[in-house]
């Protein structure tokens, strides 16, 4: 249905419409969410926004350059404010047919004179148009329209915001426009928080009240654009990363804290955890997140998400977490859990070695200093982050060539068994998947969805043949170190 169609719907319909000032595209479209069906484009809050008078200080050129931005960020009928009509019929011919080229369902116009003021300034000394004038005006802007459904609106202005909806419908009016709260609204929001960064020089306070990032995001479309990417651009244009967050569990190590609140929507200075871990993500070239809920899983509602939901959480594991979210392991993406659920997952998927790698720091050895590598800033500030796909340079002062990301499916190299570092927690490092895991790693991951593992189904895993020789040769040698006669290798040992 065209939009004019439906304003003409609007306008002469028994129940009372509403209409909601907008003066941006982002504005109009935060008025179409909340479940405006129309919305009114006002002459003050446009000259607002460009910070000038509603005088007639805008050109109508500007006016429709500005409104068609928002009739295109918008599914609903737009009723501007023509403030006069800029001019005379000639003016009204023109801004009528410009109009109707940017989507505007209708306009407006006064019976004032050009320039004019306005309505709640100095009413008492703005002289009105000539009737016959105005008429013709009128005339002019019903002959040049092209749509059959435009059609003229007579306005009221008022400022009688006490007076309850009820009587408006009593009276049978038509519509009722709500003509400038959002950008009244938005000047309070704005001098606050300018006044409080300006007092503070510190955006500690101000970050928890401001609207996130992803939420701007969001409004702006990107996630439209991220889905013509990939069906128009070439896939190697379009390696875009996905991030996939397992955050089904109770959070039984976190205490009580964990209890009435899921771990992910625990607050960190002001902010949850997972909201940070999405900044992160972002950093990292992530423009998509998937968080998979389970435990309070209503509780977590992050901006800039999609949510998929495990009921199971209780009996199942991050595997099969993991594979509700199966269809989000694209080209590139980033997986938050703990290393040894990567570890298990890789080997699952690519018994005869593959190209993915789990990218995570390494415990270090007392005493021993830790080594250079790429670093980056979070965007909040808190800690760095190792930048992925790079390796660590060489250290010249020690003559070491630095370490590479480790490789899951690679045995370890022969020399002396060292001695085991101490235990150390892993703390949800992202694990990063090759384009070419996404199909080698539905197997494993189907598994688990088809029946979920329960205690029943829990045993100690077998070794493969590479691991099992792998520690027998480990054993060999430490017996020759250490002077004591060799461990016989089992009867079952496969022959190199």
């Amino acid at each position: 249905m065209r939009k004019t169609t439906r304003l003409r719907q609007l306008v002469t319909r028994p129940e009372i419409a509403f209409l909601m000032e907008a003066h941006s595209g982002l504005s109009a479209r935060i008025a179409e969410e909340a479940g405006f069906e129309g919305i009114w484009g006002s002459g003050l809050s446009i000259s607002a926004a460009f910070g000038v008078r509603d005088n007639n200080e805008l050109s109508w050129s500007q006016v429709t350059d500005h409104v068609a931005f928002m009739a295109d960020a918008t599914s609903i009928p737009i009723l501007l404010d023509g403030d006069t009509g800029y001019g005379n019929f000639n003016n009204m011919r023109r801004l009528v047919r410009k109009l109707e080229q940017a989507g505007v369902a209708g306009v407006t116009i006064e019976d004032k004179l050009f320039p004019k003021t306005n309505s709640f300034l100095r009413a008492e000394l703005q002289p009105l148009a000539d009737v016959d004038e105005f008429c013709g005006k009128i005339k002019a802007g019903k002959d040049s329209q092209q749509d059959s459904d435009c059609s003229p609106i007579a306005l009221v202005p008022t400022k009688y915001w006490r007076t309850p909806t009820e009587d408006f419908r009593a009276r049978r009016v038509s519509v009722v426009i709500w003509a400038n709260h959002l950008v009244r609204a938005s000047i309070g929001g704005m001098q606050a928080t300018a006044r409080q960064l300006a007092r503070e020089q510190s955006l500690l306070d101000v970050e928890p009240r401001v609207a996130p990032l992803p939420e701007v995001f969001r409004l702006q479309g990107d996630h439209e654009l991220e889905e013509a990417e990939r069906r128009y651009l070439p896939a190697a244009r379009t390696a875009s990363l996905t991030a996939v967050v397992l955050a089904a569990g109770a959070g039984d190590d976190f205490g009580g804290l964990a209890a009435a609140l899921p771990k992910a929507m625990l607050k960190v200075q002001g902010r949850p955890i997972l909201a940070r871990l999405l900044d992160d993500f972002a950093s990292l070239g992530s423009r998509a997140a998937v968080v998979v809920r389970g435990h309070r899983a209503e509780a977590v509602d992050v901006a800039g998400a999609r949510f998929v939901d495990n009921p199971d959480y209780a009996t199942t594991g991050e595997a099969y977490s993991l594979s509700l979210a199966e269809e989000e392991l694209g080209a590139g993406t980033l997986v938050a859990f703990r290393r040894h659920c990567a570890e298990t997952l890789h080997r699952a998927g690519h018994p005869g070695g593959g190209r993915g790698r789990h990218h995570a720091r390494r415990g270090q050895r007392a005493g021993r200093r830790r080594r250079a590598g790429p670093r980056a800033r979070r965007p909040s500030g808190h800690g760095p982050v190792h930048l992925r796909g790079r390796d660590p340079p060489r250290d010249r002062r020690r003559g070491d060539p630095g370490r590479e990301p480790r490789r899951l499916d690679r045995a370890p190299p022969p020399g002396p068994r060292r001695r085991p570092l101490a235990p150390r927690r892993d703390r949800g490092r992202p694990s990063r998947r090759h384009p070419g895991d996404r199909a080698a790693i539905r197997s494993p991951l189907a598994r688990p969805r088809r029946r979920p593992p329960g205690p029943d189904r829990l045993q100690p895993r077998r070794l493969g043949e590479r691991e099992r020789a792998a520690r027998s040769a480990r054993r060999l040698r430490a017996s020759r170190v250490g002077g004591a006669p060799p461990r016989r290798p089992p009867a079952t040992a496969p022959c190199a």
